[in-house]
C-alpha cells in the first residue's frame, strides 16, 4: 500500500511540475565525453576518398588511437601499435554484433513460439466449442487468440527479426575478418632493434 501512495505522490508531483507552462530546456549534453562514442556509433570505419585519387575508398580509422604508444623507438612499433589498436576495437566491434545478433535471434524463437502457441491454443478451443455447453465462450476466446496470432504475425513481418539477426551475423563475421587481417599485418612487421 506504501508503494502504491508514493507512486501516486511522484506521478502528482510530476504532473503539476509539467503543468505550470513552464517549457522544458533541454539538457547539455556534454560534446567532449560523447565525441569518442559517437565517432563509434555514426559509422565507425569509413571510407574516405584517397588524396591520390577521387575515385579509388581507402579505410579512414583516424578514430581508432592506440593506448600503449609511450615512445617508441621506431616508426615500425608505432605502426605495430596502431595495428594492435585497430585489431582491438574491430574485436570489440565483433563482440558487440555478436550479443546483438544472439538477443535478435532470441527474439526471433519467442515470437515465432508465441504465435504457434496462441494459434494451437485457439485451434483446440475452436475444436472443442461444439462439445461444451457454453460454446459462444469458447468461440469467442478462439476468435481472441487468432486474433492475437495475427497481430503476432504482422508484428514479426513488419520487423523482421529473422532478418536482423542474419545482418548482425554478417557484421560480426566481416569485423572478424578485419581484426584477422590488421593482426596478421602486424605479425608481418619487421621486429624492432630492441628484440
Amino acid at each position: 500500500m506504501a508503494a502504491i501512495q508514493a507512486h501516486q505522490r511522484l506521478f502528482l508531483a510530476a504532473a503539476s511540475a509539467s503543468g505550470r507552462g513552464e517549457r522544458r530546456r533541454p539538457r547539455p549534453r556534454p560534446s567532449r565525453i560523447a565525441a569518442s562514442c559517437r565517432a563509434a556509433l555514426s559509422g565507425g570505419v569509413r571510407t574516405a576518398p584517397s588524396p591520390s585519387s577521387d575515385s579509388s575508398l581507402r579505410l579512414n580509422l583516424d578514430w581508432v588511437v592506440p593506448t600503449k604508444v609511450a615512445s617508441p623507438a621506431s616508426g615500425g612499433e608505432a605502426e605495430r601499435e596502431k595495428l594492435r589498436a585497430i585489431a582491438e576495437a574491430a574485436a570489440d566491434r565483433a563482440e558487440m554484433h555478436d550479443i546483438i545478433g544472439r538477443q535478435r535471434d532470441n527474439w526471433n524463437h519467442l515470437l515465432l513460439h508465441s504465435t504457434n502457441s496462441l494459434a494451437l491454443a485457439a485451434s483446440v478451443m475452436a475444436a472443442l466449442a461444439p462439445a461444451a455447453p457454453s460454446m459462444v465462450a469458447l468461440k469467442a476466446s478462439a476468435g481472441v487468440l487468432f486474433a492475437s496470432a495475427a497481430v503476432t504475425m504482422a508484428a514479426v513481418n513488419k520487423i523482421q527479426p529473422s532478418q536482423l539477426a542474419e545482418e548482425q551475423r554478417n557484421a560480426t563475421r566481416l569485423w572478424r575478418q578485419l581484426e584477422r587481417d590488421q593482426t596478421r599485418k602486424e605479425k608481418l612487421l619487421p621486429h624492432g632493434s630492441g628484440r
